[in-house]
């Protein structure tokens, strides 16, 4: 797909007042900055704004300051990195993979599991440090200012956890005998897809409404610490839930190749998942913490 042809895509995310406005300004300055992951991400947040504040000036790109946007990377990456771990704790719960760390069977594969159970709990509590204090000023700036499209902003993340963790209960509820390949296959995407759209709305609402907040940039600084704490928990989950798959390969490949994966479905294939989404937001995190060290506030 050409540029021109991803360019003008994004743009039809914008209101129409907003294109006749802004349109050719818009074009020229993805040409001066190219089209990447981090600049789709800006347009995604400012197109949302756009609708939210029709009378907001255009700032593209990057709309976001640049401190703000690399820890708002982390928090989606780590965002996705949870629900990997979520489903890994899904794929271990029940018969045959939880005896296998929970009585020792495959020692290494019972180590693997704490260390996603241990790095998870260090990375949520680096997330919690840098993360609370923020929103709890976006909030109290929300309130002082009446913004309440800003308080909704805020909350869909709630809203669009408990609507993942409704459609999570939904399909893990549904009876699937082994022979049902097509209907896991596609209950697998269908949660997938609901974990996805989950992260997508809730990291757009949260960037809109920081973007919006007058609260002290130096508050992003403080976050900087925490925030490569919760990168290192990060770290330590992928790491070692593709450790325990490979444990679990060498220890008991009969399982490892049976169907005891996420709605049924192949357990290489859901470990293969998991490990892949973990590995590649957890690569993206550490770029961005590195690049922490250098923007200014």
């Amino acid at each position: 797909m050409s540029k021109s042809l991803v360019a003008a895509g994004l743009l039809r995310l914008f209101p129409g007042t907003w294109r006749t406005r802004y349109g050719d300004e818009f074009h020229e300055l993805l040409g001066q900055t190219g089209i990447s992951a981090g600049v789709a991400l800006d347009v995604l947040v400012c197109a949302m704004d756009a609708r939210l504040h029709p009378s907001t000036n255009m700032r593209l790109p990057h709309m976001l300051e640049r401190l703000r946007h690399q820890e708002l990377v982390i928090f989606v990456c780590w965002v996705i990195v949870a629900v990997a771990g979520s489903g890994f704790a899904k794929l271990t719960e029940d018969p045959p993979l939880r005896p296998l760390y929970l009585d020792g069977v495959l020692p290494a594969s019972g180590i693997a599991y704490n260390i996603v159970l241990i790095s998870a709990l260090v990375s949520l509590v680096g997330l919690l440090i840098a993360g609370v204090p923020i929103a709890a000023a976006i909030a109290i700036d929300a309130f002082r200012r009446r913004r309440w499209s800003q308080v909704a902003l805020l909350a869909t993340p709630v809203v669009a956890v408990l609507a993942w963790v409704g459609v999570t209960a939904a399909i893990t509820g549904i009876p699937f005998s082994v022979a049902d390949d097509v209907p896991k296959t596609l209950m697998l995407g269908a949660w997938l897809g609901a974990g996805s759209l989950a992260v997508a709305v809730s990291c757009i609402a949260l960037a809109v409404a920081a973007r919006n907040s007058t609260i002290d940039a130096r508050m992003y600084r403080r976050a900087i610490n925490p925030a490569r704490i919760a990168v290192g928990g990060m770290v330590g989950v992928t790491v070692a839930l593709i450790a325990w798959g490979i444990a679990l390969f060498v220890g008991d490949p009969y399982d490892f190749f049976g169907f005891s994966g996420l709605v049924a479905t192949s357990t290489a294939l859901s470990w293969g998942l998991l490990a892949t989404a973990a590995a590649a937001a957890t690569l993206v995190a550490l770029r961005s913490s590195v690049r922490l060290r250098r923007e200014p506030v």
